[in-house]
């Protein structure tokens, strides 16, 4: 397929492959006015590259798009390489209206693929290898533009691609996936396009919310579902945290997808080099702080139960502490969540020193890593003491809550424990915790019961009436009003009678005829 791209006088002929790989994308960068126009073939490695350096863009008429542009401050080079997409950015449709009236920010970054245009709005998250951006996509046909989320990244998205294809469809609802997915030519850069969330678990914050307790739990099953659903395929995530579940809505009606699949693969049952963030990791998927120190161990869905979860702790258990701190007036929970926090010490240099302060403190010791070099340890404190610290809390919670918030709180603090216990064989599956969540949804807002009709009483024995005596009894009713207002306007008029054909056929004979 060929595509023409015209700078002022002059054109370029652009060859896409038609394979069904990667969406062609054009990158547009205000600084270096670039255009590099996004190839990628994978089947024949067909590249080519289209690069319009600043003094080869001709002077162009531009259309009413580019001169909004320029009055909401956005420069003449920019202006001129917008140009080259009104082929497909209709000048006279409503989207053009909505670019200038969005196009308000300080040298903002466009970027596009044939299908749709995008300016960048603000960073919303970055990573190692990644950036994400708030964006606005403008479509050919005019409409407005909608908000999305865009994520660059060094790595490619095929691999989460293919394993997010292998998730059950039920599972589908719960996990974030790309809509669109891009490469740029000659840079290592790949473009992913996604719904915009609301917020992620991390920052979700819960003040003014009526019942905090059912969206926290409400959220926690749908995480549950969507773990569910990947052990199912066979495969984990690998990189499950706050920060990597996105949230939609807010209040009662919030939701929540897990996000950010770069590290997920096929469960092993052998020893492999590990991938995770430390202060969500369970210690047992290493045989010792030597091994993790090394990055070599096992990951499992058990691993993976722990660091859901350790997420649910973060995410959810300490969420509705603070909260109820926050909201009841002369409680104060501080003293007793300062003991969950863990306790950092410096990395021995020996692996000797290293063995010896793996079993000192009784919980999960974790090492932290500066890049890719190891700098600290991380002591977290036991299953049992986390069971102590929250005991103390609910009951110190207990006079100011309802009996069903204070139940729901109870249960849901006991299946997180559940979840926190260093031995594999111990943890419930994913299927269990999603059951348990769900019922203790159920419990705290019951489902609407149905009715039951005794034998004298069913359904099928009640009389309904037939649908042609509804419409006769409608038209009777609409004729009785027609005739009162005819008696009223007859009253005002001094009792003038009316012909027989405007009367109902009962009353004829009482009719008065002149």
């Amino acid at each position: 397929m060929a595509n023409m791209i015209g700078l002022g006088a002059s054109q370029h002929k652009i060859s896409i492959g038609e394979d069904g790989g990667c969406t062609p994308t054009v990158l547009i960068e205000q600084q270096t006015v670039t255009a590099t126009v996004l190839i990628e073939d994978e089947e024949t490695q067909a590249e080519e590259r289209f690069t319009s350096r600043p003094e080869e863009l001709q002077p162009v008429t531009p259309p009413r798009v580019v001169q909004k542009l320029k009055e909401y401050g956005v420069d003449s080079p920019l202006s001129k390489t917008i140009a080259t997409w009104q082929s497909q950015f209709p000048t006279g449709s409503r989207g053009g209206d909505a670019l200038h009236f969005y196009a308000t920010a300080t040298n903002p970054t466009v970027f596009g693929t044939p299908g749709h245009t995008y300016i960048e709005k603000r960073r919303i998250g970055s990573g190692a290898e990644s950036r994400v951006y708030e964006v606005l996509q403008f479509s050919p046909g005019g409409s407005s533009p909608k908000r999305k989320a865009a994520k660059f990244s060094k790595r490619s998205f095929a691999a989460q691609k293919a394993a997010q294809c292998l998730v059950s469809p039920g599972g589908q609802k719960y996990i974030d996936a790309f809509e669109s997915v891009s490469s740029v030519q000659g840079q290592r850069l790949f473009i992913g396009i996604s719904d915009l969330a609301d917020c992620d678990l991390e920052s979700m914050s819960l003040r003014g919310n009526r019942r905090p307790i059912y969206t926290v739990v409400n959220i926690s099953k749908n995480i549950a579902a969507a773990v569910a659903s990947i052990h199912r395929s066979g495969q984990i995530h690998r990189d499950l945290k706050p920060a990597n579940v996105v949230i939609f809505g807010s209040g009662d009606q919030a939701w929540a997808k897990v996000t950010d699949w770069g590290l997920a693969m096929k469960e092993k049952k052998e020893e492999h080099l590990t991938a995770v963030t430390p202060q969500y990791a369970a210690d047992f998927t290493w045989k010792d702080l030597v091994h993790q120190r090394n990055r070599n161990g096992i990951q499992t869905k058990q691993t993976e139960v722990f660091t859901t979860g350790r997420t649910f702790l973060r995410g959810g258990v300490l969420k509705l502490f603070r909260h109820y701190q926050e909201s009841i007036t002369g409680i104060s929970l501080e003293d007793d969540l300062r003991e969950v926090e863990p306790i950092q010490v410096d990395l021995p240099r020996t692996d000797q020193e290293l063995l010896e302060i793996s079993g000192s403190r009784g919980g999960p010791a974790i090492i932290t890593f500066n890049g890719f070099a190891p700098s600290k340890v991380l002591f977290y404190p036991s299953q049992e003491t986390l069971v102590a610290i929250f005991s103390r809390c609910i009951s110190r919670l207990e006079p100011h809550l309802t009996p069903k918030d204070l139940n729901a709180l109870q249960d849901y603090v006991e299946l997180v424990m559940s979840m926190q216990k260093n031995i594999p064989e111990q943890l419930p599956d994913m299927e269990q915790v999603q059951m348990s969540l769900d019922q203790i949804l159920r419990t705290y807002v019951p489902p609407i019961p149905m009715r039951l009709f005794s034998e004298e009483e069913k359904p099928s024995q009640v009389k309904r009436p037939h649908s042609s005596d509804l419409q006769q009894k409608s038209l009777s009713m609409q004729a009785r009003k027609a005739q009162k207002r005819r008696r009223v306007k007859q009253e005002e008029r001094g009792a003038v009678s009316l012909p027989p054909s405007f009367l109902l056929p009962h009353e004829t004979s009482n009719a008065s005829i002149v």
